[in-house]
């Protein structure tokens, strides 16, 4: 396994906010219990969503645990509450989902909001970021769930794009949809970019290069690209940052015939 490949996925971080299906987070376990680096970096994923829920958290008022029991009974003398060291050091997990880190200090805030009517721009700012993330959540499971009904889709063709004598070690696959015109890409082995260059993609048409523009390669991530009906073949070369008008045929990692 390509121990850096695999975490640059982003498959430990949906296991990490509990977006990952039961057969894909068994998977993480596997790895993460054979490769130490794996694990460590779950874990440092978990340190700093626990991090952040602990600089986010909001510490209820010393008398409020009476005047909630007060309320209930108020014939209840009031309770005096020892003091607890804190015990510096020991991790307060929310269970590796970042949602509940906003979630429980949404619910704290409004515990004691009629206390201090200031919680509730906390609370109000905390319900946005809330809100935020599920809609983020809820476009990236959207945009996954296209990409795999794309690839299933027994009218996809899967384009080869082979290494060159460039980079003889290199493959990437095309999926290319003409029925649904639709079209992505599948990075499976690019050298990295030296600094201020960026791999374009280009569609032979009629004997002409045309662009499709620069890859922003993140791991395995499958890339939605335009589809281009006339291309006869797909292309990447390795062009200066920003791509090129015109392809760097010198630097012609990849191509394959559509």
């Amino acid at each position: 396994m390509d121990i850096q490949k695999y975490i640059a996925s982003g498959i430990i971080e949906q296991y990490v906010l509990g977006l990952t299906s039961e057969e894909e987070g068994t998977a993480v376990e596997q790895a993460a219990a054979q490769y130490p680096e794996i694990q460590q970096h779950i874990e440092e994923l978990r340190n700093s969503i626990e991090q952040y829920a602990l600089a986010h958290a909001i510490t209820p008022p010393s008398g409020l645990k009476n005047k909630v029991l007060q309320s209930v009974d108020p014939s209840r003398a009031p309770v005096e509450t020892p003091t607890i060291p804190s015990k510096k050091g020991i991790p307060f997990w929310l269970g590796g989902v970042l949602t509940a880190a906003f979630l429980t200090a949404a619910i704290m805030a409004g515990m004691f909001y009629w206390n201090n009517q200031s919680q509730q721009e906390k609370l109000d700012q905390l319900k946005t970021e809330m809100a935020t993330l599920q809609e983020n959540c809820d476009l990236l499971k959207n945009s996954n769930q296209q990409i795999i009904a794309a690839l299933k889709d027994p009218n996809t063709k899967h384009i080869h794009l082979r290494g060159t004598a460039v980079s003889p070690e290199s493959l990437v696959v095309a999926f290319w949809n003409e029925n649904d015109e639709e079209a992505y890409l599948n990075v499976i082995n690019l050298p990295n970019p030296p600094e201020k260059h960026q791999y374009q993609l280009w569609a032979d048409i009629d004997g002409k290069m045309v662009s499709m523009g620069v890859l922003d390669l993140k791991g395995d991530e499958v890339l939605s690209i335009p589809f281009m009906a006339q291309a006869e073949s797909l292309n990447i070369t390795l062009e200066p940052e920003g791509g090129s008008e015109h392809p760097n045929v010198e630097q012609l990692h990849v191509s394959g015939e559509v």
